[in-house]
């Protein structure tokens, strides 16, 4: 009798645990996999984006399920499928996929799932990066030539679902910036503006059963400028650049328009940004004692404005909207730029040894993109102008542009303290300025003030003690 009611135990013991184990299948995001259905994966693949069809995730990566004869179509001599910047898609090549699909539990995201790859997962708070991730996929949903590539009817021409495959949830959390310039960035791809589609992160990944695949049965891969072949950064046209700010400022609920909007003459106002948090300038009295008296010769109001990148996304684009000039150490921050209106000028102010992987041109080129927006610079070319934080980081203050491309040296340069030349500074915008309030055309104007190249090697190691 003891053993008929341990067995029974057992029993119930046993089946309770598969109930549980069953659990993992049957997430809220995916829907059934019917595997007489299912086909290898494929890629489809354009200058300005990638479409995967059946791609599958397993054991914490990506794989393409491919016959074997197709196993070199996509990448030769290589186990993988380059798909993102930052992920590539395992091959896994079978002689009977049909077997494969039908000896493994499954579930399948069904739609269209856009695919994005963050540049730099250390950085979540890096507003520069999600521009420059964000703006290309909002022009690429925009056009819409990607339905097409994808043989899509319109009625099914819409974004399903989206998923960060390199970022948490916790990693966004508080960072309410990058979730309105999400939903700014969506809405051409939606089918309703007001109902944004299930928003997936690793976190779901993460917690898939280890036995257990998930499909995907068509993901949209829009190429930032990481993966672009002309490294195309921004939006694809003006019009993009314009549809987008047009519903920035009305999200933000601030006007936009007017005479002076139409004539891009940009307002009477000097902002001076100013991180809270990192990027210091050393001697910021001295600089914004200099742009004071730029205002005073040309009747412009000046204002410094601190801020930090956990503020909220309309106090950003209201400030922009005011703004006539900004001035700003090369920073996150100068992402919102691209909310300033036409006729602005931006003069940045370019750390010593920041060239790596054309770093220093992130913000230029998402201006430029805008089309209607000046921004030049200024480069501290030499160590005379920086201040190292340690000692330690001193040894850096020789090496050119070139050998400066490790993370040791660009994470010395990036905390070092920045002494702006104020006088060039000065000279620069009393030249610039009378000409971009007058109206003149970006492109000319350009050309007057050329982009900084390259940096200089000096004597002197940059140490505030060696410092006059």
């Amino acid at each position: 009798m003891r053993a008929a009611t341990l067995l029974g135990a057992l029993l119930l013991l046993a089946l309770a645990s598969g109930s549980c184990a069953d659990k993992p299948w049957n997430a809220w995001y995916w829907s059934e996999f019917d595997p007489d259905a299912a086909e290898p994966t494929t890629f489809l693949k354009t200058d300005e984006y990638v479409i995967a069809r059946n791609l599958w995730f397993h054991v914490q990566r990506f794989f393409a399920v491919l016959d074997a004869s197709d196993v070199d179509k996509y990448s030769t001599h290589s186990p993988d499928v380059p798909f993102s910047h930052n992920i590539a898609a395992g091959k896994l090549p079978l002689t009977n996929a049909s077997l494969h699909f039908h000896n493994i539990q499954a579930g399948v995201l069904r739609g269209t799932c856009l695919w994005v790859d963050f540049p730099f997962p250390a950085f979540p708070e890096n507003m520069g990066h999600w521009a420059e991730a964000l703006l290309p996929i909002y022009s690429a949903l925009s056009d819409g030539a990607w339905a097409a590539t994808a043989g899509l009817a319109p009625e099914a021409a819409h974004l399903s679902s989206v998923i960060f495959p390199n970022l948490r949830r916790e990693q966004v959390q508080g960072l309410t910036w990058v979730m309105d310039m999400l939903r700014l960035t969506l809405r051409p791809g939606l089918k309703s503006p007001r109902a944004m589609p299930r928003v997936l992160f690793f976190d779901e990944l993460e917690s898939l059963n280890a036995t257990s695949w998930l499909g995907f049965e068509r993901v949209l891969v829009v190429h930032s400028r990481y993966a672009h072949p002309e490294g195309r950064n921004g939006f694809a046209t003006p019009e993009h650049a314009r549809a987008f700010r047009e519903a920035a400022y009305a999200a933000a609920n601030v006007s936009m328009g007017g005479p002076a909007w139409q004539a891009g003459v940009a307002p009477p106002v000097i902002t001076y940004l100013l991180a809270m948090n990192h990027e210091p300038v050393v001697n910021n009295g001295e600089v914004l004692a200099a742009l004071r008296e730029v205002g005073d010769a040309l009747g412009m109001a000046v204002r410094p404005y601190s801020v930090t990148p956990g503020a909220a996304f309309p106090s950003f684009v209201a400030s922009m909207a005011k703004t006539g000039v900004l001035v700003a150490r090369h920073g996150p921050l100068l992402a919102n730029a691209v909310f300033l209106p036409p006729g602005a000028l931006v003069l940045e102010l370019l750390p010593y040894n920041w060239e790596w992987h054309g770093i220093s041109e992130i913000y230029l080129n998402l201006t430029r993109s805008v089309g209607c927006l000046h921004h030049f610079a200024w480069k501290a070319n030499s160590s005379e102008w920086v201040m190292y934080l340690e000692k330690e980081d001193a040894k850096y203050s020789h090496w050119t542009a070139e050998e400066c491309s490790s993370r040791y040296c660009l994470e010395a340069h990036a905390r070092a303290g920045m002494i702006v030349d104020t006088d060039t500074v000065k000279a620069a915008l009393l030249d610039l300025l009378p000409r971009a309030l007058r109206g003149e055309p970006v492109q000319q104007l350009a050309e007057r003030l050329p982009w900084p190249r390259g940096s200089q090697s000096r004597e002197g190691t940059g140490l505030w003690w060696d410092l006059d």
